[in-house]
């Protein structure tokens, strides 16, 4: 799946899923600071609007804040906390291109490297030729190649990390389990749909993070710690893939709207997002490294996402909650 598509489901739409019930309050984790101002009232705001769960970790500078709103289980009403493991689906792509990069700044790849080199045989046909297509290519989604998991029948058969520390980070190969404390997933009709064999996705989207690892790995990242300079400029350096964001090497430029009106500020911010079966994510880090903004929530209906219609529920607060922890 096409994790630009995932992500503008989020940002845009007409219409909204109600839930029943009442919307329990927001959790903040003691020992930490208070989140940003508006923050929590647009977390409670995705609740109302139909996520059973959301869960947020923000940044200034060293100030971290983590808090969480809703469902982690609607079976039980185990409440949402602020440190569950959730699958990250898409934002998989900037552990994998971060790999790519280290093993090429020790000389041993180029992403202009074939696939063909690596993987003799294997992209052959149907209009593909591995000798032309490039590791860097694959990374920056200008490779061409069709997408298998843009068809529902490629589903039928299923419906690295150690030096940062990053304990809650597994990537299960067939496992499909979410072990540890963990958000269950849904689709929109409110089934449960966490248990699944995520071998399908593999490096696209296999990993379970929380938000804590996932900001503790961004936050290395963008500020040069995990890459040689080249590759840190071959991870920035964008293109752009038809008429979607600008893409690097599994990361992606958005602008954050602060305020309104024609002179509102807009600030640039790194990205990367996931959504599959049950979970959707995004992570955000601003282009100085200072701020950053980690939200997970627990919808995603695969089956709606491949008729083409919005595969999470409709809500205005996830720009709210983006200008409340990046925005001055």
């Amino acid at each position: 799946m096409n994790s630009a598509a995932r992500a503008a489901a989020l940002w845009v739409g007409t219409c909204a899923v109600a839930v029943s019930g009442i919307v329990p309050a927001a959790a903040v984790e003691r020992g930490t600071g208070a989140p940003p101002a508006g923050l929590v009232a647009a977390l409670e705001r995705t609740v109302a609007d139909g996520f059973p769960g959301a869960v947020a970790y923000a940044r200034d500078g060293e100030q971290e804040s983590r808090t969480a709103a809703g469902l982690a289980d609607t079976a039980t009403g185990e409440r949402a906390r602020p440190d569950p493991r959730f699958r990250i689906a898409g934002n998989t792509t900037s552990f994998v291109s971060t790999v790519l990069l280290q093993l090429e700044g020790e000389g041993r790849l180029s992403l202009d490297d074939s696939v063909e080199t690596w993987l003799p045989g294997v992209v052959r046909g149907h209009g593909n030729d591995g000798r032309a297509v490039t590791l860097r290519q694959l990374l920056n989604h200008t490779s061409g190649i069709y997408d298998p998991t843009d068809g529902a029948e490629f589903f039928a058969p299923y419906l690295i990390l150690t030096p940062l520390g990053l304990k809650d980070t597994p990537f299960p190969v067939t496992d499909p389990d979410i072990h540890g404390p963990h958000l269950h997933g849904y689709d929109l009709g409110g089934r449960d749909v966490t248990r699944f064999s995520p071998s399908y996705d593999w490096t696209a989207g296999a990993v379970i993070s929380t938000v804590d690892d996932l900001a503790r790995f961004h936050r290395a990242l963008f500020t040069g710690r995990l890459l040689r300079p080249a590759q840190q400029r071959e991870l920035l350096t964008t293109v752009q893939s038809g008429d979607e964001e600008a893409y690097g090497l599994g990361v992606r430029t958005v602008e954050v709207t602060c305020g309104s009106g024609p002179g509102a500020e807009r600030i640039s911010a790194w990205a990367t997002d996931g959504g599959g079966p049950g979970f959707t994510s995004v992570s955000l880090t601003t282009a100085d490294g200072e701020r950053q903004l980690v939200l997970a929530f627990n919808v995603f209906d695969l089956g709606a996402n491949l008729r083409k219609q919005r595969p999470v529920p409709y809500t205005e607060a996830l720009g709210r909650a983006q200008a409340a922890a990046l925005c001055d």
